[in-house]
């Protein structure tokens, strides 16, 4: 073996093995450059701030819009992984339904739902605020 055979060998064993601590590095895979992205860390908290109410989903169960943030390299949220720098996993979620006064009310009642997602260590991911689905309220 020669002496260039044994550094391509040594610097590809070093790269593999720094491989699952990238987030966004790009590496080469046919020709192409492939993102790696550390795993979801796998369960999502999803709580009703009206109820007190808390259920664990599968990170897998969600679509990957909802299981992650992908930020761009100035740190604000682009659409795609193709875009992102980085990618955060939303660890809880947070629904306060509240009415149109800001109070907390069952969701069946809410006129607001307001829809805050976290990152690991709490970091503020998203945070939405939707009127639900319903019919007028006829009075």
């Amino acid at each position: 073996m020669t002496r260039r055979q044994t550094i391509k060998i040594l610097g590809a064993g070093a790269g593999c093995a720094l491989a699952p601590g990238l987030h966004g590095q790009a590496k080469w895979k046919g020709g192409k450059k492939v993102k790696q992205f550390a795993p979801h860390p796998g369960t999502i908290r999803m709580i009703d701030e009206s109820d007190g109410s808390m259920r664990v989903v599968k990170a897998e169960d969600a679509p990957e819009r909802q299981q992650f943030v992908y930020l761009d390299k100035d740190g604000r949220e682009v659409d795609s992984a193709a875009e992102a720098v980085d990618r955060i996993p939303v660890v809880e979620v947070r629904l306060a339904p509240t009415d149109g006064k800001g109070n907390l009310v069952p969701k069946d009642r809410a006129e607001l739902i307001r829809i805050r997602e976290f990152g690991p260590a709490g970091r503020l991911l998203r945070n939405t605020t939707m009127t639900p689905n319903k019919p007028p309220v006829r009075r």
